[in-house]
C-alpha cells in the first residue's frame, strides 16, 4: 500500500482519538436536579366563635388559614376565600354557625344580597325607600346604621312636592316629620348630563320605620319637599322648626307645636 496513504490514515485515526479524549465525559457533568413545583395552597376563612342567624360578622371573629390544595378540595374549596365588599355596611350570618366552621360564601348575607334587608330590619319594622338628591342631605354623608331626621318644607298655599319654587312665603314652614330613624342601606345612582340637566348623583336611603311612620312619610312625600339631616339625638322639634317669620322681619306667623310636629297658622 502506498506509504503516503498509510500515513494519512494513521493521522486521521490519531486525530479522531485525540478529539475523543478532549471531549468531557458525561459522568463528569454535575447531575441536574429537577425542581418540584410549589405546593398549591388556598386561603380559608373560619370562625373564632359561634354566630347566630342574622348576627353581624365582625372581622376580629375571623381566622384566615392556609390549607393545602388537597385538604381544601375535600371541603369544596378550589380558590382563595375572601369577604365581599361592604362599603361601610355590615355582613350578617345567614344561618347559625359554630366556632371553627368555614365561612362559606353562601353563609354570608352581604349588602349585595337580594335578601339583605330581610336580615337587617328589626321585627315590626318596615324598610322604606326615600329618594333624595345630594343637596337634600344635610350634615355630610349618611351611612348605613346612622340615625337621621326627616325634615319637610311645606306650604299651605301650594304643593311643594311638585314645585321647586315657592310662589308665596305665606304658610311656608320647615318642621321635622320623623326624628332619629335608622338608615338600613344607602344606594347611589349616577345620572348622566343631558341638554337641559347637568350630571347629578341621586341617593336612595332605606329607612327602618314603623307602620305609622310609613303612613306619615307616604303623605309627606306627596305634599312637601323633604330633606335628611344627621340626627343629633338631643334636639327638640321646636329647635328644628322655622317659618317665614323667622327669615322676614316684617312677616309674622303663629306656630303651634303639637308633640313632635309643628303647624304654621
Amino acid at each position: 500500500m502506498n506509504s503516503k496513504l498509510l500515513s494519512l490514515i494513521a493521522f486521521v485515526a490519531i486525530a479522531i482519538g485525540l478529539y475523543g479524549l478532549l471531549q468531557p465525559n458525561d459522568s463528569d457533568q454535575p447531575a441536574q436536579t429537577e425542581t418540584a413545583p410549589p405546593d398549591v395552597v388556598y386561603k380559608v376563612i373560619t370562625l373564632k366563635s359561634a354566630l347566630d342567624r342574622g348576627e353581624t360578622i365582625a372581622r376580629n371573629n375571623l381566622i384566615i388559614e392556609t390549607w393545602p390544595e388537597s385538604k381544601a378540595n375535600q371541603m369544596g374549596i378550589d380558590k382563595d376565600m375572601a369577604l365581599p365588599e361592604t362599603h361601610g355596611e355590615v355582613l350578617l350570618a345567614r344561618r347559625t354557625l359554630a366556632a371553627g366552621d368555614i365561612l362559606y360564601p353562601d353563609a354570608v348575607v352581604s349588602p349585595q344580597s337580594q335578601d339583605y334587608l330581610d336580615y337587617v330590619t328589626q321585627d315590626n319594622r318596615i324598610p322604606f325607600p326615600l329618594e333624595v338628591s345630594s343637596t337634600s342631605v344635610v350634615g355630610g354623608a349618611v351611612r348605613a346604621g346612622a340615625l337621621v331626621d326627616i325634615m319637610a318644607l311645606a306650604s299651605t298655599d301650594q304643593n311643594l312636592a311638585n314645585e321647586t319654587t315657592v310662589r308665596s312665603f305665606r304658610g311656608v314652614s320647615l318642621a321635622p316629620v320623623l326624628m332619629g330613624v335608622k338608615v338600613l342601606k344607602v344606594a347611589q345612582s349616577r345620572q348622566e348630563a343631558t341638554r337641559n340637566q347637568p350630571a347629578s348623583t341621586d341617593t336612595t336611603l332605606i329607612l327602618e320605620l314603623t307602620r305609622k311612620q310609613v303612613a306619615t312619610m307616604t303623605i309627606a312625600k306627596r305634599i312637601a319637599q323633604l330633606e335628611v339631616h344627621k340626627s343629633l339625638g338631643k334636639s327638640s322639634p321646636k329647635d328644628m322648626s322655622a317659618n317665614a317669620g323667622d327669615v322676614l322681619d316684617d312677616y309674622r306667623a303663629i306656630t303651634e307645636f303639637r308633640a313632635d310636629t309643628a303647624v304654621v297658622k
